[in-house]
């Protein structure tokens, strides 16, 4: 049965008439607001008026580049539609660091009809820096909503857009650290959706640790690139850390699908959940899309939920479709499928592709149990879990003992490290 993925149309269509949240911007002036701007006096976002004018600032040409922003208050920005902090068809880019401090942003609007151009969507449009490092943390983004009719437009995030764009190609380094996006999602058009990235520039290099989104994503026509955290990651040797994802995709003619990332090209997952409900077009897979393996593999992942879609014959347990050499290392399927033919670790691997499975793998979904390697060493029946099929010993922690529920336990504490071997 799938899921209720309706965007509110009643709530679409009042907010369109809105004004947007930079018509009632603060007017403070950021840049001379008494604080330095440095990591230990930060400039402070105190209101959603404050915020605002941050936004304002930025997509009239101010960067605030090296500088440091902190949010000082929780805010609520129902009640007028939220426009980027920067966007590269604007030509406009945040460069400094942003930290929530934990505090929670509520009620996001972003509605993009015919007449608009959208190219980085999200809380920040754009991303970028000339100093070579900028870090985004501490941010919790609840009640989001974002909808897009505009064809064309892409790189939609929750809470970034674009990272690194095609402003300055200098290989800069970006950390994007304990983000946490709940948002429902809407497009009709378009290229790379991520719930906590749209899209990495095939210059940089983006580290996303922490993170987490949960959410609807519903598309009514072709796109590619959805993914749960990233969309699209082009980045140069990147790393997806330590993230958990529990949305539902809905993307018949979508390509490249899949629970963490919709494609990875040069970087690697590690240490992942996803717990999601997807339904591609072309190239699903519980962890990723796509993936080519030059600057990672994925490791210690585990992939729950219903995988589905249109094309099944390009549905994969881990990976829609190998693109490039893959190294997997202990990961487990242990969700469910109504396909018959789901694709072992991958849905597509191209002849010729080496694929590396360095220690026991195991998809297992459809009363079926597949292992690599002919080693069972690393693996155990433990009592009352998983249906009595083998699981990886590595993914338990030292100390949990005969019949505790892991998979609960690793999802709520995101534990992979531990071995017992």
């Amino acid at each position: 049965v799938r899921p209720a993925l309706h965007l509110n149309l009643a709530k679409v269509a009042d907010a369109v008439g809105l004004a947007t949240w930079t018509d009632y911007a603060s007017g403070k002036d950021l840049y001379n607001s008494g604080h330095a701007g440095t990591e230990k006096d930060p400039i402070l976002i105190e209101s959603a008026e404050d915020l605002a004018q941050l936004a304002k600032d930025v997509n009239q040409g101010a960067t605030f580049e090296g500088w440091y922003v902190k949010l000082a208050a929780d805010i609520d920005l129902n009640a007028h539609k939220w426009l980027p902090i920067g966007g590269s068809l604007k030509g406009s880019y945040f460069a400094g660091n942003f930290d929530g401090d934990n505090h929670t942003i509520r009620g996001m609007q972003i509605y993009s009809l015919e007449q608009d151009v959208f190219n980085g969507v999200g809380l920040f449009g754009a991303i970028n820096t000339q100093y070579n490092h900028a870090i985004m943390k501490n941010i919790n983004l609840i009640d989001s909503s974002i909808y897009s009719d505009r064809p064309y437009s892409q790189n939609f995030g929750g809470l970034i857009g674009e990272i690194g764009a095609s402003f300055y190609p200098e290989n800069d380094n970006f950390e994007i650290n304990n983000c946490h996006v709940d948002a429902t999602v809407s497009l009709n058009n378009g290229n790379s959706f991520g719930g906590i990235v749209g899209s990495v520039g095939s210059e940089d290099q983006a580290n996303i640790t922490d993170c987490s989104f949960s959410g609807t994503v519903r598309t009514k026509d072709i796109v590619s690139n959805l993914g749960g955290i990233v969309g699209v990651d082009n980045g140069n040797a990147n790393m997806i850390k330590n993230c958990h994802s529990s949305c539902s995709i809905y993307a018949e003619y979508a390509t490249y699908v899949g629970g963490i990332a919709g494609c990875c090209y040069n970087g690697g997952i590690n240490d992942c959940i996803s717990d999601c409900y997807l339904y591609g077009g072309y190239y699903t897979g519980g962890m990723s899309g796509g993936f080519c393996g030059w600057g990672g593999g994925i490791k210690n992942c585990i992939v729950k939920g219903l995988l589905d879609g249109y094309s099944p014959q390009n549905l994969g347990a881990i990976l829609g479709e190998i693109k490039g050499d893959a190294d997997i290392q202990n990961c487990s399927f242990i969700g469910s499928s109504p396909k018959t033919d789901l694709g072992f670790y991958a849905g597509k691997i191209p002849e010729g592709t080496a694929v590396q499975l360095q220690s026991s793998f195991i998809c297992c979904g459809n009363n079926k149990v597949y292992t690599k390697s002919g080693d069972f060493k690393d693996w155990a029946i433990v009592k009352n879990f998983n249906g009595g099929l083998p699981v990886q010993k590595s993914l338990f922690a030292i100390g949990i003992d005969d019949g505790t529920d892991v998979l609960d336990y690793l999802a709520n504490t995101l534990h992979f490290t531990k071995s017992t071997q």
